[in-house]
């Protein structure tokens, strides 16, 4: 919201208590959240149980999250072709295990190719997997192998 109104010039009136980790559980979570459980002593305002599990989950997806992205910019590098601008080609290559890793190519190839706004629920398919589930073979058709028989004499 802060960047909408900074970017639009549009005046407004920030609460300071907003952003007192002391003042509220929510507060404190959202310092978290923003500078990182590295950044802070973190326990000093969060107390209650479930407040640290949520900052730990949050910690736990964020992680997982980078690994997935890390393993999609490998493969698009390893797998892109020249194209002209405001494209991507990649060859087809063998997709990687990973379903997440699968959808999480897919969620980034279709950011370069959908005429929805970038990053929107519709530019990504409603980020539903069963959507992305069946644009997979789209993407990386299955490998039919064919058996020739032989006869012998």
């Amino acid at each position: 919201m802060r960047a909408t109104l900074e970017a639009n010039n549009l005046p407004h009136v920030e609460d300071v208590t907003n952003d007192d980790p002391k003042l509220t559980t929510r507060n404190a979570i959202r310092r978290v959240l923003k500078e990182g459980k590295e950044g802070m002593h973190y326990h000093t305002f969060i107390k209650t149980p479930l407040a640290r599990q949520v900052v730990n989950d949050f910690a736990s997806l964020t992680r997982i999250r980078n690994e997935i992205d890390q393993h999609v910019d490998a493969y698009i590098s390893a797998n892109r072709i020249p194209s002209p601008p405001s494209t991507l080609a990649v060859k087809t290559a063998l997709p990687p295990e990973d379903v997440g890793v699968r959808h999480a190519i897919l969620l980034r190839i279709l950011r370069y190719v959908s005429p929805q706004p970038w990053g929107s629920l519709k530019a990504e398919a409603g980020r539903r997997e069963a959507n992305l589930s069946r644009m997979e073979p789209m993407v990386w058709p299955p490998v039919i192998t064919l058996f020739r028989r032989s006869w012998m004499c």
